[in-house]
């Protein structure tokens, strides 16, 4: 997953196979009073990688129903196709 703030600048890759990269996830939701929006978009996950796509739903659905501290917050999830990591052909 790429995390962008809500200004653009930065970002984050985020494997999920971490339990820590979870709990920042839920920190930046949690403590961002001031936050407008905060857009989670995914990579491929090949179609025999099944277990992770469940895994994915799994963390999505979490971070969703995660109170957040500002209450105009919108968590957007978008899946990027043309995202493929620096790794890629």
């Amino acid at each position: 997953m790429v995390w962008l703030a809500a200004n653009g600048m930065s970002q984050r890759i985020l494997d999920w196979g971490r339990e820590e990269e979870k709990e920042i996830a839920t920190y930046i939701l949690k403590n961002g009073r001031r936050l407008k929006k905060e857009t989670f978009t995914t990579n491929p996950i090949e179609s025999e990688e099944l277990k992770k796509l469940k895994e994915r739903r799994k963390v999505l659905n979490g971070l969703d129903g995660v109170v957040r501290t500002s209450n105009s917050c919108q968590l957007v999830f978008k899946f990027d196709p043309s995202y493929l990591g620096s790794d890629s052909p």
